[in-house]
């Protein structure tokens, strides 16, 4: 007959709980001066734009489309 194996019970620790001021997941936004914004509106059109081969005449279509990506990505 095997040998019987004693169990005991550990007693239960501390529970992990998050601390107080724990981020949302939600990012700050931080302020993007204008010269910034306008940079970042100019890189996100010339995307668009190679994405669409250059063709001409999009470019106000694609400026527009860049501004109000980047400024949904800014929470504005």
């Amino acid at each position: 007959m095997p040998a019987s194996k004693k169990v005991t019970k550990k007693k239960a620790g501390k529970i992990a709980r998050p601390k107080k001021h724990a981020r949302t997941g939600k990012a700050k936004s931080r302020a993007v001066s204008a010269q910034e914004r306008q940079r970042m509106i100019s890189e996100a059109a010339y995307f668009i734009a190679e994405q669409r081969h250059f063709r001409p005449g999009s470019e106000l279509d694609d400026w527009l489309l860049a501004e109000a990506q980047i400024d949904n990505d800014s929470g504005r």
